[in-house]
């Protein structure tokens, strides 16, 4: 929760294809002033089918929200840089929070690819944007968990 002048006086909302990361974005950046956590919930969230997490994916929503995935890693990367670290152990932590936003990023991409059928997996491979930004390394690691999770693990998919 939070103060809307507060929201609006750092700039609103970011803004990432679809509002794909968008809350945490602005949760981190409202976060200048500190933070208040509480043991009680405080606000009811729902899934339904006009969720974005909840949308079956076509190669053009995967397409957007892996955009949003590499938008989120960049514009946390430059946020967290911004931060001024007093002491070798905080600079340490921090070291640790840019190499974990890394391994994050692979697994936003995984849980994305994997929601989508081959063919739109396919054509998203083929564009050449994503390919050359995750490496072709990556997107075979992506496909064998993409038709491990279809055929293997999740049966409710189709």
């Amino acid at each position: 929760m939070f103060r809307r002048k507060a929201m609006i006086s750092t700039g609103g909302f970011v803004a990432f294809p679809l509002a794909f990361f968008t809350d945490d974005a602005t949760w981190s950046k409202l976060s200048g002033n500190g933070v208040a956590c509480s043991m009680q919930p405080l606000f009811m969230f729902r899934f339904s089918g006009i969720n974005i997490s909840s949308n079956k994916e076509t190669s053009d929503r995967m397409l957007l929200k892996l955009k949003a995935c590499f938008l989120y890693a960049d514009w946390m990367k430059t946020y967290l840089k911004r931060i001024e670290c007093k002491n070798e152990q905080e600079k340490a932590f921090m070291q640790n929070i840019l190499m974990g936003l890394k391994y994050k990023q692979l697994e936003w991409i995984n849980w994305t690819t994997c929601r989508t059928n081959f063919k739109d997996f396919m054509k998203v491979y083929r564009n050449k944007e994503y390919r050359n930004i995750c490496g072709t390394a990556r997107w075979f690691v992506l496909l064998l968990r993409n038709i491990n999770e279809r055929f293997f693990v999740r049966k409710d998919y189709y």
